[in-house]
């Protein structure tokens, strides 16, 4: 993190996965190497804004027998990321 609250996040491969909890791929894990991600931390530390930026190439293993053991997609996305307390 920079001091004007810029930051960038890369996921280690094999280490940012996502599991479907609905729909037909329910219990299905997928991992996501080429993460890389650059935002800002708000003021109150609570709220972080992520963007990728120019498109970039993300690697998708996913848990399917009829898919090729990587799949690669071109992407561009943002995201918000927000604390909450129970």
């Amino acid at each position: 993190m920079t001091d004007d609250g810029k930051i960038t996040v890369t996921a280690d491969p094999g280490t940012y996965a996502a599991e479907w909890k609905y729909g037909p791929s329910a219990g299905k894990t997928y991992h996501f190497d080429g993460l890389v991600r650059t935002g800002l931390i708000m003021p109150d530390g609570k709220t972080i804004t992520l963007t990728s930026g120019a498109p970039n190439v993300m690697s998708v293993i996913a848990p399917f027998v009829d898919m090729p053991p990587t799949a690669q997609m071109i992407i561009s996305s943002s995201m918000v990321l927000f604390y909450q307390h129970d």
